[in-house]
């Protein structure tokens, strides 16, 4: 987007001063605007970079596709500063408290979408170099690209206690230093031997907090609280000292005693949940699963499965996201049909998809796929939830096991028994593929 167009975006939502905070996801700005009646929807999707606006869980979104990091920074060199969630209270629309979570989980993680790639393409590699016998699963080299491939999840809750840190407007570094706590070796040796602590006579069960999320999430929502009490209770002059000091002396023994092993049932008891549907019935679910999960992508909700599916996968292995990449084939294949039926056509919406396809391949990013033509042609997008479902049922029915939240072409053979899963993800793709070729595009007039 050129300059002049970053700075006609502004002016259509109103203005800097409308603006009361802004992030961004892999393909999307994710605003919230103190002042909706000075939006000027319609303007913002004749720009020509703009996918699609939506409204969807207290956010405003604007769907730019892979270009967005670059969007994001001209808008923030121009507004200079973006006032934090606690300003302009009166005028901001309060959140139900399902808006609220799927908002704290995509600000949680939206910032480690690049940690997260990176880890599934060093588990992809990893992986590769063993199956191809190039180094041993005993050799130091092993070893050490193992080590830089598990370091992002074991240390995920100090990342994600930075990250909530930002997003409830506390001391990030506070945050991540309660997420540091957790996984301090000392407790860790104890927590692996299965041992307990007497904490002044109130028993501390020692768990594992590596790789966990649920536990961070708590922990942080009670500093947020309790920060602000503090900073309300305690003269100004002593807020550097005293409520960093009485925040971390609180939050961590409570999170200990309490709400970390909350965080690590709850996780436990949604995966169980999931893995008991499944059990009932693995092709009933995935087809359900793989016909939603479209939906889902598009109104931004995904960002609530993505702690369990970690939860899983420190576990063993995650089934929700093996089902779920099926949208990624069957999207796939759609696009690539529709480009080979209006081939020699002018259809403007070629170029998005052309483009829409290298980050869908590389790094499973559908969304300007999803926008440029799913929505505008109702059929494929049906066909398209159709394939997927399919693909869904029959990775489901396999009993694939995802190792990493990160889709790329290239980390295929991260999903275990990887023939089930290429074999659902294929059917999903040449079934969308087909289907794409035997519409009529031309009778469907262009936007």
């Amino acid at each position: 987007m050129n300059n002049e167009n970053v700075l006609i975006l502004i002016d259509l939502i109103g203005g800097g001063g409308n603006i009361e905070s802004l992030t961004h996801c892999a393909t999307r700005l994710r605003f919230k605007i103190k002042d909706e009646s000075k939006l000027n929807i319609q303007g913002l999707e004749e720009l020509p970079e703009v996918l699609k606006v939506i409204n969807s869980a207290g956010q405003f979104q604007i769907v730019i596709g892979p270009d967005v990091s670059h969007v994001y920074d001209s808008i923030i060199h121009r507004i200079q500063k973006i006032p934090s969630l606690n300003e302009g209270k009166d005028n901001a629309k309060k959140n139900n408290i399902i808006n609220s979570i799927f908002d704290l989980t995509s600000g949680a993680f939206t910032p480690l979408l690049p940690c997260l790639a990176c880890a599934g393409m060093l588990k992809a590699l990893v992986l590769l170099l063993a199956m191809t016998g190039f180094v041993g699963k005993s050799s130091d080299s092993y070893i050490v690209l193992s080590a830089i491939q598990n370091s992002f999840f074991y240390f995920l809750p100090i990342l994600l206690g930075v990250t909530l840190g930002y997003k409830l407007n506390v001391n990030p570094y506070i945050s991540g230093m309660i997420g540091a706590a957790l996984l301090e070796p000392t407790f860790i040796t104890k927590a692996l031997e299965k041992g307990t602590f007497d904490f002044f006579g109130a028993p501390i069960l020692a768990l594992n907090y590596s790789s966990s999320v649920f536990p961070i999430i708590i922990s942080i929502i009670l500093y947020a609280g309790l920060y602000k009490i503090l900073n309300r209770i305690i003269p100004k002059t002593m807020h550097i000292i005293f409520v960093p000091f009485l925040s971390v002396l609180i939050v961590v023994p409570l999170t200990f005693l309490f709400f970390g092993p909350f965080g690590i049932y709850v996780g436990k008891f949604l995966a169980s949940g999931i893995t008991a549907l499944l059990d009932f019935n693995r092709i009933i679910a995935g087809l359900i699963m793989g016909f939603i999960w479209i939906p889902v992508v598009l109104l931004g909700l995904h960002w609530a499965i993505i702690p369990i599916a970690i939860s899983n996968i420190a576990s063993g292995g995650d089934p929700i996201f093996a089902i779920a990449t099926a949208c990624t084939f069957s999207t796939i294949g759609a696009a690539l049909g529709f480009l080979l039926k209006t081939k020699g056509t002018s259809l403007k919406r070629r170029g998005v998809v052309i483009a829409g396809l290298i980050p869908a391949i590389l790094a499973g990013i559908t969304e300007p796929i999803l926008y440029s033509i799913l929505l505008q042609y109702r059929k494929l997008l049906f066909i398209t939830m159709t394939a997927s479902a399919i693909g869904s049922g029959i990775i489901a029915f396999s009993g694939v096991l995802a190792s990493s939240v990160f889709w790329s072409i290239f980390t295929l053979h991260t999903y275990s028994p990887v023939i089930g899963y290429i074999t659902g993800g294929g059917v999903a793709t040449i079934f969308a593929f087909l289907a794409a070729l035997l519409m009529n595009y031309e009778d469907i007039s262009e936007k």
